[in-house]
């Protein structure tokens, strides 16, 4: 990625990445950060309590984080 600094200079970023790949399914998901997950989808569902209350909201993330640890 070319960019300028902010005294004018041009520079190239290099980003690299590594990712692992998993033989069978069940090995992605034993690997998968649970506390990251349900930290998203907590997150994702904070935004909807103004329209959904937070009774049913808490409910919708309590069952959400359920299926996604069984």
């Amino acid at each position: 990625m070319l960019y300028t600094t902010q005294f004018g200079e041009r520079r190239i970023r290099v980003f690299n990445q590594s990712m692992q790949i998993a033989k069978n399914l069940n090995s992605y998901f034993k690997a998968a950060d649970v506390e990251t997950l349900a930290d998203f989808q907590i997150r994702r569902y904070a935004s909807r309590v103004p329209s959904l209350g937070p009774k049913s909201t808490k409910e919708t993330i309590f069952n959400n984080l359920v299926t996604l640890l069984h």
